[in-house]
């Protein structure tokens, strides 16, 4: 499984990205929640992704965060919801949203997404609420940072060779809004833990 990937972005297209890696130029379906935290052409960004296998071939998606990501693993794991509506449901509402409304009951708003209506809606609450992983969607989603420059600090971090999880932990608590001063903080956060 690939679980994130970190690239320099070759284009950018209404509903996906090509994210060069190690000169190879892959396509990832985003949302445009995603498509607009993305840098410029030409920048290092790193993603979380969710590939699809089917009969007709493979398919990448790609994401902001995890939080973004799990909660597009709920939804596409509620019957008759495919990754199609799945992203038109992340770029309709933010992952935190989406949860207080699936959370509420919300089905007007739900329904707000577009091919969703009120029957799917309605599906959509009765398979997720209460949900353990949407709970915890719930809660990460108030803190999880998905600002341009806070991905460029993953990117830089993880193109120094840290592992994902190592630059995520090393960024917590940071308040800087550039990106070398993010880094500069995360390494210096990782040198006070050794």
């Amino acid at each position: 499984m690939i679980s994130y990937m970190t690239g320099q972005v070759a284009a950018k297209t209404g509903g996906s990205v090509i994210l060069e890696v190690n000169g190879i130029g892959y396509e990832l379906a985003v949302s445009t929640t995603t498509l607009d935290l993305l840098p410029a052409v030409g920048q290092q960004v790193s993603l979380f992704t969710h590939l699809q296998v089917k009969e007709d071939g493979l398919t990448l998606y790609g994401f902001s965060d995890q939080t973004e990501r799990d909660m597009f693993l709920c939804l596409i794991g509620v019957s008759g919801i495919g990754p199609k509506i799945g992203l038109a449901a992340l770029s309709a509402l933010r992952p935190r949203d989406l949860a207080r409304a699936i959370a509420d009951s919300d089905v007007a708003r739900i329904s707000t997404v577009p091919g969703v209506g009120k029957k799917t809606a309605q599906r959509i609450v009765l398979e997720l609420q209460g949900s353990l992983a949407l709970q915890e969607d719930t809660a990460a989603a108030g803190t999880s940072p998905t600002s341009p420059a806070h991905m460029q600090a993953l990117a830089a971090l993880t193109g120094m060779g840290f592992t994902s999880d190592e630059a995520t932990a090393a960024l917590e608590g940071c308040e800087k809004t550039d990106v070398s001063s993010m880094v500069r903080y995360a390494l210096k956060n990782m040198g006070g833990r050794s």
